[in-house]
């Protein structure tokens, strides 16, 4: 499971991507993770072992929290999130995706703050 994040069309580095299943779609099973590199591209692996590559087969809700300002240590204040609020809260993320048996591309677009 592979895919690019992009903000208002431009890629998104530097994120962490979470894909849960979405028990009101009758999906049930373990979380999926990914980190973006520089060009915005994720591949997801299993939260459990975090090594097993791949998600669940069936409806998610899809997060991304940008992981540049969460983890900035300069002298100052830290950037401003890239991504709003709405992205990272599992109950009000725009991002709802279907993962299919076998290999897929998802990609995911963050619009505004």
């Amino acid at each position: 499971m592979t895919g690019v994040v992009t903000k208002d069309g431009e890629p998104l580095g530097s994120v962490m991507v979470f894909f849960m299943p979405d028990p009101e779609k009758g999906n049930d099973g373990s979380m999926s993770r990914a980190t973006t590199d520089s060009e915005g591209r994720y591949s997801l692996v299993f939260t459990g072992d975090g090594s097993t590559p791949g998600a669940v087969v069936g409806w998610h809700c899809v997060t991304v929290e940008d992981i540049a300002s969460e983890n900035f240590r300069g002298a100052g204040r830290p950037p401003e999130p890239r991504v709003g609020g709405v992205y990272m809260d599992p109950s009000h993320t725009p991002l709802k995706v279907e993962v299919v048996d076998g290999e897929q591309t998802i990609d995911l677009e963050v619009v505004g703050k």
